[in-house]
């Protein structure tokens, strides 16, 4: 992909990674090539617009340390971590209690979304419901033990409502592929999100039952999606997924940007994304999160592809993605919500491609989280909804009904959804990623450290190590991973099982509040402990580096930056910018080196791959290769920050690298 500056497209590109290495970034695309001490669809019919609801369900695991007893073959679930809080622990310091035992949580996680649907009377009403591996373990872990409103058999009531069918025999109640932890996924390492997706699917037929078949749609925690996550999604057998819809419009050639509360609170695009064709009809209105999301109507209301082109190959993995509607998602999650945003843009519907408004949001938080919103605004909207002539409906069955044509394809932008505060949806995850700073908070990359990056930094090594493990170990059990102890796990097992809780993406946005910058390190240590073990002196290491998802700063060389980073003002970019990373290997890295090339034209065209495979076309220029600067990374507190305790430091920790 291009880099856009204010005097020409920089063309930075991937040379091929060992092993599972891809590039990992949306617009700055690059390989880091490392020197190693040892080394079916439908035809569409004519039909109105299509209404559906997504609800997301997820607790973490609070304290992700081997449990006390059982010979701590497994980390804890709530009902573990608050028997040693009762015995006189003080981590976890979150108040599970309150958290757990609301009367609305106790519905939601329970019985609350079969009631809902229930009380639907269109043939093809219902929802999406994404249900983490995490919350799974915790909530069983409570009702094993009567404890605070759970009770065994508590996943009965979705097991019911995933029997109930739509007019085209599609499950009613849609209980989506997930990360099981909870990952952002663009930012971790793609075996780790294939891990996420797979342990989830060994919960999940486990919990809710094999038939009707788990679904073929995928929800992204937070919404954060990158093009480069397809790939692993079509490896596992997923067909599409939930994006926000600012992400397809921020990628249009005219998307009209406005800075402020209204409009963006984050960095404008990049012009290397911007490749999708300009649109004519705007829809943008302000919610209370203190944005106004613009989006392209009927364009980003409409089921469409998205791929991902493999550099070395050149072939296509491709994917269907269904928008969720930033706006209504907003509105229908903190008060009663009607159909007057959706008969504004209605208008503009194409029946032969028709518009689905997808409201996706926290199903067990705020006015979203409660009986009326259940049991009366939901039931309300949809009778609303089918009298102005809409059609509530699933995602299921509106694909199979409406696929989107085999050659509408898409690019989206990097980013999550609007709801994050101090994110706004920005293409660098910024919640979840915030930059290297100086003890001042501006932006140092080559001296500067943050809380985010010092626990991917801790993340980055300990993947390098289970990865290693299984390697050498000659694979792993996915059951094993789940459940340690009762499929006698091995230590590769262990390794990932205690690993993966720290991709939690909660840990990093929630910062140093209470004990949550220690946990990845937590969860990291327990999990290099049981990898070294399988390790030993790495004689048989054959597993390549692990290198973290590669960042840049600025975002818009050039350009301007804005949003939390920038204190909402408007700044100018300078055309100078730095690549970063972090790079880790059992066996030690000797170098570290950036490979760019630049575009010829200034165009990212549509219509070819130059920009993408590694072997180019007439549109790019040569290789060019510059050596990055290694930085022994800081696992300590760096600022002297009052609210960081490392009372735990990591066992290793990757190094940085930067070019300027």
């Amino acid at each position: 992909m291009k880099q856009t500056t204010s005097e020409g497209d920089i063309l930075l590109q991937p040379l091929p990674l060992p092993g599972h290495l891809m590039p990992s970034h949306p617009t700055i695309s690059f390989s880091l090539t490392l020197l190693l001490l040892t080394s079916a669809a439908h035809p569409a019919a004519a039909a109105p617009v299509h209404t559906s609801f997504h609800w997301h369900l997820q607790q973490p695991i609070y304290w992700p340390a081997p449990v006390v007893w059982g010979g701590g073959e497994r980390y804890e679930y709530a009902y573990d971590s608050q028997v040693r809080k009762n015995g006189g622990g003080t981590h976890p310091l979150n108040d599970l209690y309150e958290i757990f035992s609301k009367d609305d949580r106790t519905a939601i996680y329970q019985y609350r979304v079969r009631d809902a649907l229930a009380g639907l009377s269109q043939p093809d009403a219902g929802a999406q419901l994404s249900y983490s591996g995490c919350l799974i373990e915790n909530v069983e872990s409570l009702a094993s033990h009567w404890w605070w409103g759970y009770a065994p058999g508590w996943e009965g009531s979705n097991r019911q409502a995933r029997d109930w069918t739509t007019s085209g025999g599609r499950p009613r109640l849609d209980i989506m592929r997930f990360p099981f932890h909870h990952a952002l996924a663009p930012l971790i390492d793609p075996e780790a999100l294939r891990k996420e997706i797979q342990i989830h699917e060994s919960i999940y037929t486990e919990t809710w039952g094999s038939s009707p078949a788990p679904s073929s749609g995928f929800f992204p925690p937070e919404m954060a999606f990158s093009e480069r996550i397809i790939p692993i999604l079509v490896d596992e057998g997923i067909e599409w997924s939930i994006v926000s819809n600012s992400h397809i419009s921020r990628a249009c050639t005219n998307f009209p940007l406005t800075y402020g509360a209204g409009g963006e609170m984050c960095d404008p695009p990049n012009g290397a994304d911007q490749i999708n064709g300009p649109q004519g009809n705007w829809f943008s209105e302000q919610i209370d999160r203190g944005c106004s999301p613009t989006n392209a109507y009927p364009f980003a209301y409409q089921a469409h592809r998205a791929r991902y082109i493999d550099p070395v190959t050149g072939d296509a993995s491709e994917i269907v993605v269904v928008p969720a509607a930033m706006i209504m998602s907003w509105r229908d999650g903190y008060a009663q919500h009607g159909t007057e945003d959706i008969d504004k843009i209605a208008w503009a519907n194409d029946p032969s491609h028709p518009m689905i408004v997808l409201m996706a949001h926290d199903g067990d938080n705020a006015y979203g989280g409660g009986y009326s919103y259940y049991h009366e605004s939901v039931p309300n909207f949809c009778n609303q909804a089918a009298s102005q002539g809409y059609e509530p409906t699933v995602i299921g069955e509106f694909l199979v009904d409406h696929a989107p044509p085999a050659n509408d394809f898409v690019h989206l932008e990097d980013g999550a959804w609007v709801n994050a505060d101090g994110d706004f949806g920005s293409p660098q995850f910024w919640n979840w990623n915030w930059p290297l700073v100086d003890a001042s908070g501006q932006v140092d990359i080559e001296r500067g450290w943050a809380v985010d990056e010092r626990n991917w930094a801790v993340i980055t090594a300990a993947h390098n190590r289970v990865e290693t493990a299984e390697q050498i170990a000659g694979g792993v059990d996915i059951d094993a991973i789940v459940d340690p102890i009762g499929e006698n796990a091995t230590d590769a097992e262990l390794a990932w099982h205690f690993y993966l809780p720290s991709l939690t993406s909660g840990y990093m946005y929630y910062g140093s509040s209470l004990d949550m910058e220690v946990k990845a390190t937590i969860a990291c240590n327990s999990a290099v402990e049981a990898a070294d073990r399988v390790i030993g002196n790495a004689s048989g290491d054959d597993t390549p580096p692990t290198i973290w998802a590669p960042q840049r700063h600025p975002w818009n060389p050039g350009g301007e930056g804005f949003g939390a980073l920038y204190g909402y003002q408007v700044t100018e970019q300078g055309r100078d910018f730095r690549v970063w990373t972090f790079v880790y290997d059992v066996s030690g890295v000797a170098e570290v080196d950036l490979i760019y090339r630049l575009d010829g034209d200034g165009v990212n065209s549509p219509y070819d791959t130059d920009n993408e495979t590694y072997a180019g076309g007439p549109g790019v220029g040569s290789w060019r290769l510059q050596p990055m600067t290694r930085r022994i990374f800081p696992a300590g507190n760096f600022h002297n920050d009052p609210d960081i305790d490392f009372f735990e430091m990591p066992e290793y920790i990757a190094d940085q690298y930067s070019a300027h």
